[in-house]
């Protein structure tokens, strides 16, 4: 990946009672040799922006760039084949399967998409040890805690060796001692060249990355200045 750029990006929602302007007119340059936090209110666009990076959604104005390549215009098949194979997303929630293991949720996305069982097996294997809880391969995801969880995530999202990593409050319920481990991992996973992208509303996790982006009412605005340690946000998985 060169450079992600986004040129007057608008995201709004058709409701019945009146239009949503969840994302409006921004414009960002993305280079891969820099890790970025997004903050901002509940309800301020920063998870529609985030969704909109990992061609979860389409802006309904402006131009989303990647490497040149405008993926507005982009059929979904194509966005779909760019997202498998050059994006990792990172959930609070860790998005995981609870009956299933360490290994088998690692493996699932690649065996759905057609892949060879014994290269997901073994890439999996890799990928679990590379973030430090290959000796939970076995384990069922039910039987882990919430630092481990967030590890096999994480593991799972860099399955397919992404150039571009998005995270959503990916320490948002995790202790301090853990969130310094995941923020770890995620530091020395974009030291080896890939573009890290965190939502988050903890200035303090923000503050580990080489620029703040903050949202406000749709638009990215300057951060405010204030004493506390975050930036609350009434309810972490918001709506737009």
């Amino acid at each position: 990946m060169k450079m992600l750029e986004l040129v007057g990006v608008s995201k709004t929602y058709s409701e019945k009672t009146s239009p949503v302007h969840a994302v409006k007119s921004v414009s960002l340059s993305i280079s891969p040799n820099n890790s970025y936090a997004i903050m901002g209110t509940s309800g301020s666009g920063k998870t529609t922006l985030l969704n909109i990076l990992g061609l979860l959604d389409r802006p309904t104005a402006g131009n989303f760039l990647w490497d040149g390549n405008d993926m507005a215009k982009m059929s979904e098949s194509k966005r779909d084949r760019l997202r498998n194979t050059q994006i990792g997303i990172v959930l609070q929630d860790f998005g995981l399967i609870e009956d299933a293991t360490a290994l088998e949720n690692c493996m699932i996305n690649q065996i759905i998409r057609g892949g060879s069982s014994s290269k997901a097996k073994s890439r999996a294997h890799e990928v679990l040890s590379q973030i430090g809880v290959g000796d939970l391969s076995n384990k069922k995801v039910k039987q882990l805690s919430g630092g481990q969880r967030q590890r096999v995530g994480i593991a799972r999202s860099i399955m397919n060796k992404p150039a571009l990593l998005l995270a959503d409050e990916p320490t948002g319920s995790l202790d301090s001692q853990t969130t310094e481990s995941i923020l770890q991992t995620l530091m020395e996973l974009h030291r080896y060249g890939m573009a890290l992208i965190v939502v988050t509303h903890d200035i303090n996790v923000a503050k580990r990355m080489s620029h703040i982006l903050y949202m406000n009412d749709g638009r990215i605005s300057p951060l405010p200045t204030h004493s506390s340690k975050t930036l609350t946000d009434t309810n972490n998985s918001e709506e737009q």
